[in-house]
């Protein structure tokens, strides 16, 4: 890839009723961007919040989707639009995030240098001891956040949108391997999240069940297609204790193991009864 010190950038967020720290992701991403996509399935209150804030930006794109059809397929639905225009790289963003530097060109112009078009580069939430500034992970990244991707790769690959959330990131990072490409993190803090998604209850940091379910049937699914080793499947019981300890539901928490066994294992995977069940907002 030819180097040069600039590289145009369309950033990409999935939205879901968000939190007020968007705002402020927004604004910075702005300063960065060619071309902002939001693609959001919140009320219409909050979605019209957003638009007003920003009426004046014309370089952001709003797309609302009345219904959530989940991560994998708004994350779809937002590279088609990107695709539309000419870029360098697409940046993708979840809701939670937000920057903690903003050093994102001479980020990628240093990435570019050493890597291929068909590598990822992932910014790194936390600080890793390495001698390295770009790390070669040889497992899996539990994030779909802060994730860098060339204009020609984007163009090879797409999000399972039947798993609608959990183990996306997975399935991505193993269909990147596949085409020969590597996942590269950075070594230096870029991104802080929020611990959205997560319940703390009785001090137990946990998922809710909904998510418990598709952690399930996801991993189960995974497992079967060969693309995680039999050692990821311990996530499975060990979310089923820590929402025991956390006082979930213990008939709910048994429906969704169960459901989530059974679906992985047939294949039963979107918008389930099971996922209905626990999301009525679904239905």
């Amino acid at each position: 890839m030819e180097y040069k010190n600039n590289y145009s950038i369309i950033s990409l967020i999935v939205s879901h009723n968000p939190p007020d720290s968007i705002y402020k992701l927004i604004t910075q991403l702005i300063k960065i961007s060619y071309k902002i996509i939001i693609i959001d399935s919140s009320n219409i209150e909050t979605y019209q919040k957003m638009i007003n804030y920003f009426k004046n930006n014309n370089n952001i794109i709003f797309v609302h989707e009345i219904k959530d059809y989940g991560l994998g397929n708004a994350l779809n639905s937002g590279i088609k639009i990107a695709k539309e225009f000419c870029f360098d790289f697409l940046l993708i963003m979840e809701d939670d995030s937000f920057f903690d530097v903003m050093n994102i060109n001479n980020i990628i112009s240093e990435f570019v240098k050493i890597y291929s078009s068909n590598d990822v580069l992932y910014l790194s939430d936390n600080n890793i001891k390495s001698h390295e500034k770009f790390i070669n992970i040889k497992t899996y990244i539990g994030s779909n956040s802060g994730i860098i991707i060339s204009s020609k790769l984007i163009k090879e690959i797409e999000f399972r949108s039947d798993f609608f959330m959990d183990q996306i990131d997975i399935d991505f990072q193993y269909n990147i391997k596949k085409l020969g490409g590597n996942i590269i993190i950075t070594r230096d803090k870029i991104i802080g999240r929020l611990p959205i998604g997560r319940e703390n209850k009785n001090n137990i940091n946990t998922i809710s069940i909904f998510r418990f379910y598709l952690l399930t049937r996801n991993t189960i699914r995974l497992f079967l297609e060969k693309k995680v080793t039999i050692k990821s499947l311990i996530y499975i019981p060990a979310y089923f204790v820590k929402g025991l300890m956390s006082k979930q539901s213990f008939h709910y928490l048994l429906i969704a193991l169960f459901n989530g066994i059974i679906d992985g294992i047939k294949n039963n995977l979107g918008i389930t009864k099971t996922l209905k069940f626990f999301r009525t907002d679904l239905k």
